[in-house]
């Protein structure tokens, strides 16, 4: 019998999505509400994709390292104050899991995640270089496979990453960055990952 990457989510996942969305809510509410403190910026949409490598370390065997694709779009209330939304999948990775018993192979479906971003901005680089922090929630949906039998399972949870924007224009930029999306007491989902976005 394959066990689901996710032990017990069906009993949580509710309870922690609607911890997440109101936490979420609350990062958002507070966010606009000091927006006005701040200097406004020039462009305050965008939008960007970006390559990552995703890694899910469950708290028994080895580390799933995956290849994927991501996209993102911001809002930005201000120059230093930004929404941000992630969504993206990967490839399958295989491994030994459950104690090192069973070669497992897992893939995330999707992974997707909603931030409140805040950059900043420094006169001495005249704004080509921002380092931003993010704080949020996120989803995950994965899909394992074991001795020919397959299981799917989700979770959300709070995330948190750091990241660079490296801008060669106004409106075009490099960005790196790196994401927890998940934390949680028996696996964690870490993503470098390294894109571009472009502000409208």
């Amino acid at each position: 019998m394959v066990r689901a990457p996710f032990p017990a989510v069906s009993r949580t996942c509710s309870v922690s999505l609607v911890r997440s969305l109101l936490t979420v809510s609350l990062l958002l509410v507070s966010t606009t509400a000091f927006a006005d403190k701040f200097t406004r910026y020039n462009y305050d949409r965008s939008w960007g994709a970006g390559l990552w490598s995703v890694s899910y370390s469950p708290d028994q065997g080895n580390s799933f390292n995956m290849k994927g694709v991501m996209a993102r779009a911001a809002y930005e209330i201000s120059r230093e104050l930004a929404v941000e939304a992630h969504i993206g999948t990967t490839d399958d990775d295989q491994s030994t899991t459950f104690g090192g018993a069973v070669p497992v192979s897992l893939r995330i479906n999707v992974l997707a995640g909603v931030f409140a971003k805040y950059s900043w901005v420094h006169e001495e680089t005249r704004g080509w270089a921002r380092l931003y922090g993010l704080l949020g929630a996120s989803f995950v949906d994965v899909e394992a496979e074991a001795q020919s039998t397959t299981a799917n399972d989700n979770d959300t949870g709070l995330s948190y990453g750091v990241g660079v924007d490296l801008f060669g224009s106004d409106r075009t930029a490099i960005v790196l960055e790196w994401v927890r999306y998940l934390d949680k007491s028996n696996f964690t989902i870490d993503t470098p990952m390294v894109g571009v976005v472009r502000r409208f």
